[in-house]
């Protein structure tokens, strides 16, 4: 009976050093299931898009549960059995046989035991090289397998109790292979998630390199435009600065204009006065037979003489044969002759085909009738200008001798 207290008292120390193994790893188990929502809650701030892997770990979180807690319930077995080996304490002696006869029996399936603890062992290593943050727990879980291991062996005496611890390994390693199946497809999800955490980095990075070339372009541009808004300030400076001196120039303009329109109405009425005085003066000048036109009178004799004479009868009055200086004084000349004819300061006497003004100058601009002049045709001494009363103005010019007589036009300046 010694004996079997000792054994039982052995037992429920093996029972007890179990539960504290059993919380131990609990609490690896609560810590790594901590780890594992603080690197969820890091990828969280880091990624958005980590919801999915968020609730892939709560779902591992509530299988660790249920792992602990059956794992809980295995410990309330051991304490039934603990209870158990009271009533059975008496059938130990009884079963010292059979238990001699399934001590082979036992060590075979210890050695199977061995065999699948080495078979999750090298599983355990394989996830272990799959996920390096997992490290910790397998190696709990390693220690935890030889702890079981070393239990059974201590319990090789208790078929009954090995084949029900027996069972719950069994059971654990369903639940190690179930975990194991989570931790792939969490693998899997890690490695997906990497994957478009790789392709977010590269999209990032595009996006990155695609704002850094539109900010350069930016400052570029901006720059571009800094330089046009400085050139369109100065121009508008300009234009301001000009501006101000065109109202300046404006007011001078104004001012010069009421001031010349003063003069102009000054000279208005100096010219309507002249006006009234050029009236009287012509009527003074046509009594003695003077026409006035643009700062010259005009004269036509009643008389016809030679083209000579005719001059020398104008230097008399301090005048000379009519110079046509222009086309306006060409009509109005025309219109003194009426219905005569009349000598014009024009001739080439002293060079044939040179015609020249009595005041010494060339002709440049004539009014010759079509055809002349002619010379006289085959007489070849016609070398003095006269106006023919009978064609147009423009057109009334020919060549006669001189010896002929017609009217003579004088002209003098005011």
């Amino acid at each position: 009976m010694v004996e079997e207290n000792d054994l039982f008292r052995s037992i429920t120390a093996n029972l007890t050093k179990d539960k504290i193994q059993l919380q131990t790893l609990n609490s690896n188990l609560v810590k790594e299931k901590d780890r594992f929502r603080i690197l969820s809650n890091k990828l969280v701030r880091e990624i958005n898009q980590s919801e999915t892997r968020y609730k892939a770990m709560a779902v591992q979180r509530d299988k660790i549960q249920n792992w602990y807690n059956n794992m809980t319930d295995q410990k309330n077995q051991l304490q039934i059995l603990n209870s158990n080996l009271v009533e059975q304490s008496d059938l130990l002696q009884a079963r010292t046989v059979n238990l001699t006869k399934d001590k082979i029996q036992l060590q075979t399936l210890n050695s199977n035991l061995v065999k699948e603890k080495d078979r999750f062992q090298i599983l355990s290593n394989k996830l272990v090289r799959e996920i390096n943050q997992s490290e910790t727990r397998y190696k709990a879980m390693a220690v935890q397998r030889d702890k079981i291991q070393n239990w059974y062996n201590n319990m090789t005496d208790q078929k009954n109790q090995l084949q029900i611890l027996n069972s719950n390994l069994v059971e654990q390693s369903d639940l190690l292979q179930a975990r194991t199946v989570n931790l792939t497809k969490d693998k899997i999800q890690l490695q997906t998630l990497n994957s478009n955490l790789v392709k977010e980095k590269d999209r990032f990075q595009i996006l990155s390199n695609k704002l850094v070339r539109e900010i350069n372009q930016s400052e570029t541009r901006y720059k571009a435009m800094a330089v046009q808004r400085d050139k369109i300030q100065n121009w508008y400076n300009n234009m301001t600065d000009e501006k101000n001196q065109l109202q300046i120039l404006n007011s001078n303009l104004v001012e010069e204009r009421r001031k010349l329109q003063s003069q102009n109405d000054n000279l208005t009425k100096e010219r309507n006065q002249i006006h009234l005085e050029m009236g009287g003066l012509q009527k003074a000048l046509s009594n003695f037979g003077w026409k006035y036109f643009k700062s010259s009178l005009y004269s036509i004799s009643t008389v016809k003489m030679k083209w000579t004479a005719g001059r020398l009868h104008c230097n008399k009055s301090g005048a000379d044969l009519v110079v046509i200086n222009s086309k306006e004084e060409m009509i109005f000349v025309h219109s003194l002759i009426g219905d005569l004819g009349a000598w014009l300061g024009l001739t080439d006497a002293e060079n044939e085909g040179v015609w020249k003004w009595v005041d010494g100058k060339d002709l440049t601009t004539s009014y010759w009738i079509r055809g002349q002049p002619n010379n006289g045709g085959i007489h070849g001494n016609d070398d003095c200008g006269v106006i023919v009363f009978k064609e147009p103005a423009l057109q009334s010019w020919n060549d006669m001798p001189c010896h002929y007589i017609s009217f003579v036009i004088c002209e003098k300046s005011v």
